[in-house]
């Protein structure tokens, strides 16, 4: 049997658990959370408690992975800097890769997977983490980021601007400079941003006033009046859940930034994107935009989560599993 662990995922990590089981269609499988809210019907889920604290988590992670020791192991989210601490447990286990790869070969993070991380096999979403696990003595597979095939598809429709529409910047990590130069073709442009982000990058008070800054971003609720998803990410090693959850609810994707731009290339080939540094004037956007081939279809959905479950099987069988 296999037997999954999400180690370190929040509630919002629940959309891609579904999308990745849903994908990988496992029988003889189940995966153990340790919060409810990551419950999916696509695997036979297990509740998994612990004391709060890193180590506490931990203890309890080395309590599962010695119950089923006779069994292969997979660690869909995982602690960083606690993981070769399972070592001594003697098996041999995979890794699912997030935002745990690191983005230089200096950086302690990178130093510390070098020395302690060899005996992993880790699994990527996202092309140029494999290329640079592997630049650092990893064994490293690529497998993909899967979508979710099912939720969203009724919502596609021609998006046409009105006084209620906006555009959503939901990362953390959005970049405000890059954001504002929608502002830029169109004064009446509004873009939602969380908080949190003004912590990190003040903006001057003539900038502000284009941006609708909320605590949380729901879409379910909110489909209706986004014209598209700006992603800003600037590294192409640490990709966004915010591609999946834009196919999903059926939304335009609006990439602000090369590096963002040969990620998601690389990650979903052949998937319609709106590329701003290429867009001179607020009507090119929104002709883009209000065009239906910006929506990625279903059929497209179904061969990259294809493909996504193939190199899965690969990996594991590469692994002798």
């Amino acid at each position: 049997m296999i037997v999954f662990i999400d180690w370190i995922s929040t509630p919002n990590h629940a959309n891609f658990n579904n999308a990745f089981f849903n994908c990988i269609e496992l029988d003889n499988a189940c995966c153990y959370v340790f919060d409810d809210k990551l419950q999916t019907d696509a695997i036979a889920c297990r509740s998994a408690r612990s004391g709060s604290g890193r180590f506490n988590r931990f203890l309890a992670v080395r309590e599962l992975c010695r119950q089923h020791r006779g069994d292969k192991i997979i660690f869909l989210t995982y602690d960083p800097v606690l993981l070769p601490l399972t070592g001594h447990l003697g098996f041999r286990a995979m890794v699912f890769e997030h935002n745990t790869t690191p983005e230089t070969k200096t950086t302690k993070h990178a130093i510390w997977q070098k020395l302690f991380f060899h005996r992993f096999m880790r699994l990527t979403q996202f092309p140029a983490q494999q290329s640079f696990l592997e630049g650092i003595g990893q064994k490293s597979l690529y497998v993909g980021s899967p979508l979710q095939s099912e939720k969203g598809m009724k919502l596609a429709k021609r998006r046409v601007r009105g006084p209620n529409s906006y555009f959503i910047a939901p990362s953390h990590r959005a970049s405000l400079k890059e954001i504002v130069k929608l502002a830029k073709l169109d004064s009446n442009i509004r873009t939602v941003v969380k908080k949190t982000v003004f912590d990190r990058t003040p903006l001057p008070p003539d900038l502000v006033e284009y941006l609708i800054p909320v605590d949380r971003i729901d879409l379910t609720s909110t489909s209706e009046n986004i014209l598209g998803i700006i992603i800003t990410v600037s590294s192409r090693l640490r990709g966004t859940g915010w591609f999946n959850d834009a196919v999903a609810h059926q939304l335009p994707i609006v990439i602000s930034n090369h590096n963002a731009m040969m990620l998601y290339i690389e990650t979903f080939p052949g998937f319609p994107y709106v590329a701003l540094e290429q867009i001179d004037t607020a009507n090119e956007l929104f002709t883009q935009l209000e065009d239906p081939k910006y929506i990625v279809g279903k059929d497209m959905i179904f061969s990259h989560n294809q493909a996504v479950k193939s190199r899965f099987m690969s990996a594991l069988a590469m692994w002798g599993w």
